[in-house]
């Protein structure tokens, strides 16, 4: 049997699709901006993505297909960063299925403050570039997580000047 996966699942998605199918993770890496994951079946099948079998074609005269939309993570992301900027210094908060919190923060400052954690254990690196993978513009280069754990939350979080921040009063 071959397994087809879509070659879009979300991060979201990941724990699905691996318990669905039996599947673990090998490695993961970056190639620019692009996050790569290399998966096997435990059970031995083969893997496919779904771009990759061929997809039937559109009868002719259909319209073309729309692109796909965002992520729900990107989507989700978004709109965290919409509301912290019309709340400065407000944190917004989201929890993933998954038990991953994420917290978002605009500061009076004009900085942008991102926070991931779990409770016991350190998020994975590739959940920190996950996230900031599908954060609604890229993070200045050279971003670099600080962990740090309080009452049993293990987090990782770092800040940058937000291109979105208004210049304060008098400046």
């Amino acid at each position: 049997m071959t397994i087809v996966i879509p070659r879009t699942s979300t991060f979201d998605a990941w724990p699905i699709e691996r318990q669905k199918y039996n599947l673990r993770g090998l490695r993961s890496y970056f190639e620019g901006e692009r996050l790569f994951l290399e998966i096997e079946s435990q059970d031995g099948e083969e893997i496919r993505f779904d771009d990759e079998v061929g997809l039937p074609e559109a009868p002719a005269g259909a319209p073309p297909s729309k692109a796909s939309p965002a992520s729900k993570l990107a989507q989700r992301l978004a709109e965290m960063h919409r509301q912290a900027l019309a709340n400065p210094g407000q944190r917004q908060t989201f929890t993933l299925p998954g038990g991953l919190r994420i917290d978002l923060v605009a500061g009076l400052d004009g900085y942008i403050r991102i926070l991931i954690a779990r409770q016991g254990v350190y998020p994975s690196e590739s959940e920190w570039q996950t996230v900031l993978a599908h954060f609604p513009y890229r993070p200045p280069t050279g971003v670099a997580a600080e962990r740090i754990q309080h009452q049993g939350w293990f987090a990782m979080r770092a800040g940058w000047p937000s291109p979105d921040a208004q210049p304060a009063a008098g400046a």
